[in-house]
């Protein structure tokens, strides 16, 4: 049980990260739709680049974000930092680009192009989804499953299967381990089939623990594929 709450925590995690990039990348592009929809369009030059250096003390590598100068409608001269830093750079000293600028706030201007307007929201929704797939789906099927647990422990049938095994299960690794699970079966005396059974997955070497030819598992009486090993014999593993 201790082993699932940590579980469901860690994935809870992600989640949570995952919702907060997705939020932030909603926020981004609705900024972003709203600066293009009100934002002037003018000719602007690059006049210089500005470096800035990894935060990362073993890191070497360098971006480069041009800055740019334009006059408004109103014949002011404005001089920004592009937002789109990059290596190599994306732009040249005295070359032309396109500007957007705020009419009401000159100082509020970008180099216009779709990356410039876009990359951030792309970047946080990318990342928002990867961290959401990896916690809020994993979250859910856990929830699912520690609901699917509670119903068996209060409504389903509790059978003797036969131990046939402890199998250690090759594709799913943490923390430098792999688990193991025990294996049992057991024979429907109605439908006289074959069913086996697999239990949660064990983060220690169970064999020696077991010490019996039974073990209890509790099914779903309308579909015993729904089902779960009991293993609370089992020690505990200290943390």
């Amino acid at each position: 049980m201790k082993t699932r709450f940590v579980t469901g925590i860690v994935f809870g995690i992600f989640g949570v990260i995952g919702v907060g990039l997705l939020a932030g990348a909603s926020f981004s592009f609705l900024h972003a739709r709203d600066f293009v929809a009100r934002a002037i369009a003018a000719q602007g030059v690059v006049t210089d680049l500005v470096r800035s250096r990894s935060s990362s003390r073993n890191s070497g590598s360098s971006s480069y974000s041009p800055v740019v100068t334009f006059e408004t409608a109103q014949g002011q001269r404005i001089e920004f930092t592009g937002s789109l830093s990059t290596n190599p750079p994306a732009y040249r000293p005295g070359e032309q680009v396109r500007v957007l600028y705020l009419p009401d706030d000159p100082y509020a201007a970008d180099i216009g192009g779709f990356w410039n307007q876009w990359f951030l929201s792309i970047l946080l929704g990318g990342m928002g989804t990867v961290f959401a797939a990896v916690g809020v789906v994993p979250l859910l099927l856990f929830v699912r499953g520690a609901r699917r647990s509670t119903w068996l422990r209060d409504q389903g049938r509790l059978i003797q299967a036969r131990f046939q095994c402890v199998e250690q299960v090759r594709n799913v690794r943490a923390g430098g381990r792999r688990p193991y699970r025990i294996i049992c079966q057991w024979q429907d005396p109605m439908t006289l089939k074959v069913h086996l059974f697999s239990s949660e997955l064990i983060w220690f070497d169970p064999t020696q623990y077991i010490q019996r030819d039974q073990v209890v598992v509790r099914i779903d009486p309308r579909d015993p594929r729904i089902h779960e090993v009991d293993i609370s014999f089992l020690p505990e593993l200290a943390e």
